[in-house]
């Protein structure tokens, strides 16, 4: 096939930081059309990256020459935008989270099988050297068996100038703002593709005053119980530094990943090894050209539309133990 035709729908921090500059770098796509409510905006973006602007996404789906986009909208907006594209042919990489709720979750699972094509979540994660390597670790039982998986996700978002966004979506829970949609799903699906699929949630979540006018939970805790029998402690917040790893807990050993620095470090007993890769690619980077991949092979992704709702359903059921202050057995 020749090469593959993509437009991207939102043009905010994430497109500018990872899906406009990975197509247009890419020798086997051409970024054609973006799209974004901002009149002003798209048609800079448009100008920088010679593709055609759009305020009306439906028009950028409409074009014969778009095989793929990319959804980097806020959340509430995923599953009506990936219904339409695929309901067009079009082959679909979402942002994360796949979306709010879980009937929008499978409108869009759906809607993509019905059509034969690609939906795929932008769980980049999964896409670094270090926890690539600590799933080979865990897949090959060199740690053991797993007991208990870890993992403490503090950062600034835009509320503190982590994210240069004119949006204000990470204000409103019902925009996908809320600490848990926004870094939660992150964590969720990274344990569950590490550890397997959860059996109970738990959790507490709360503002605490991140910002005086904060309207969105800004710290949450979660311990998860898995089918296998793994437990696990989630914690997320808004503060103005940043801290984020993620720890794999086994019998004869422990592994600690920070999960922005692409580090590892690895202890059995007394003896510990630390490992600093050196990634060329980033985790974005990664993910887009796998996705680009799938769409040439006509292959699944590795972090399919399923996979993202795994991810939402532990969110959702922390927010139902949350208000029951009690246990929230999954599936939903």
């Amino acid at each position: 096939m020749g090469k593959i035709g993509v437009g991207v729908i939102g043009c905010g921090a994430i497109a500018n930081r990872a899906h406009l500059p990975t197509y247009r770098s890419l020798p086997d796509t051409q970024l054609i059309a973006v799209s974004d409510i901002d009149e002003k905006k798209v048609k800079q973006i448009a100008q920088q990256f010679n593709a055609k602007p759009y305020t009306d996404y439906n028009l950028l789906l409409e074009r014969d020459d778009i095989d793929a986009v990319s959804i980097c909208t806020p959340p509430s907006f995923h599953a009506e935008i990936a219904a339409k594209a695929a309901e067009r042919n079009i082959h679909i990489l979402c942002e994360k989270p796949i979306s709010i709720t879980l009937d929008d979750a499978n409108q869009m699972i759906q809607v993509v099988k019905k059509n034969n094509k690609i939906l795929m979540i932008g769980h980049h994660l999964r896409f670094q050297d270090n926890l690539i390597k600590l799933k080979e670790h865990v897949d090959d039982k060199s740690l053991g068996e797993i007991v208990m998986v870890k993992s403490h996700w503090l950062g600034k978002s835009a509320l503190f100038g982590g994210w240069k966004t004119q949006s204000d979506y990470y204000k409103e829970r019902q925009l996908g703002g809320d600490v848990l949609l926004n870094y939660g799903t992150h964590v969720t699906d990274l344990v569950q593709w590490l550890s397997g699929d959860v059996d109970e949630v738990f959790a507490n979540t709360g503002i605490y005053g991140a910002k005086p006018d904060i309207q969105v939970h800004d710290r949450a805790n979660i311990l998860l119980k898995f089918e296998n029998g793994v437990i696990g402690d989630l914690s997320f917040g808004y503060f103005p530094y940043e801290e984020h790893w993620i720890e794999v807990i086994g019998k004869r050993g422990r592994i600690i990943c920070d999960l922005f620095k692409n580090t590892m470090d690895v202890r059995y007993g007394s003896r510990s090894v630390k490992t600093n890769f050196k990634q060329m690619k980033n985790g974005w980077i990664r993910e887009i050209e796998h996705f680009v991949e799938c769409i040439q092979k006509n292959k699944q992704p590795q972090v399919t539309g399923e996979d993202g709702k795994k991810a939402l359903e532990m969110v959702l059921a922390a927010y139902e133990s949350q208000e029951t202050r009690k246990p929230v057995k999954l599936p939903l």
